[in-house]
């Protein structure tokens, strides 16, 4: 069936396949609202997986910025600490030398400054690099909407012009 030809490979956005109206010409107006409908379904996932990968950034950039105001802090003072994005608890900071890295799933590792900030500045080009191919892709895909609304609409109109068998007779 076409509409896997609509499919984007979401991991590999260089491969994507460029429709263009002609594809779409010879499809059933059934078959052109089913390739809508899909379409629809994804520029939705890929606008919300733009949404996550947007809040993981801030995530991670606003543990950076705390990583990097605790680090000009000096040893045994009292600071507010970031539990989570919202809640910071005061405490005092023992050793300004050595971190403890939530790594994910669960995980902490600890780490030095250094480390930890490299690791951290990794991460956030990893997901930047993300969100550019996340706009890329829906980017595409509201092209790929607009083309398909408009051999609709062409189809359409080609239908309200055609005389009906009835009026023939």
């Amino acid at each position: 069936m076409f509409i896997t030809k609509l499919w984007m490979d979401s991991k590999n956005a260089d491969k994507q396949q460029v429709l263009k109206i002609h594809d779409f010409k010879e499809c059933s107006l059934v078959e052109l609202t089913q390739a809508q409908q899909q379409t629809d379904a994804d520029l939705a996932f890929f606008l919300d997986s733009e949404q996550t990968v947007k809040t993981a950034h801030n995530g991670l950039q606003a543990a950076y910025d705390a990583l990097t105001k605790s680090s000009v802090q000096e040893n045994n003072k009292t600071s507010l600490v970031p539990m989570t994005l919202s809640l910071y608890v005061p405490a005092t900071l023992m050793d300004t030398e050595h971190y403890v890295i939530d790594i994910g799933a669960g995980f902490y590792v600890e780490m030095n400054k250094d480390k930890a900030m490299d690791y951290y500045k990794r991460k956030l080009l990893l997901i930047e690099r993300q969100q550019c191919q996340l706009q890329e892709i829906v980017e595409e895909k509201r092209k790929l909407k607009a083309i398909i609304a408009d051999v609709l609409k062409q189809r359409i109109r080609e239908a309200a012009l055609k005389p009906s068998s009835n009026e023939k007779k």
